[in-house]
């Protein structure tokens, strides 16, 4: 099984642990479905109104710290 989201693959794994053989086949194709979404955003404002604060908070990253020119 792999996955982008540990906490999803771990779940999974112990809900796999429960089941039967077949079970666990069909919990790693979902898990590969799963994997193999991908989600595109497009994201668009002017300059400096919080773009990447918002990507990242939606991501539940942490935000880079940035001076006023832009530069980390």
């Amino acid at each position: 099984m792999r996955t982008t989201c540990p906490g999803r693959r771990t779940a999974l794994t112990e809900l796999a642990a429960l089941g039967t053989e077949r079970d666990r086949e069909q919990l790693v194709a979902l898990l590969d479905r799963l994997d193999a979404v991908q989600l595109r955003v497009p994201v668009a404002d002017e300059a400096k109104r919080g773009k990447s604060t918002l990507v990242n908070a939606l991501l539940g990253r942490g935000a880079a710290v940035r001076s006023d020119t832009g530069q980390q």
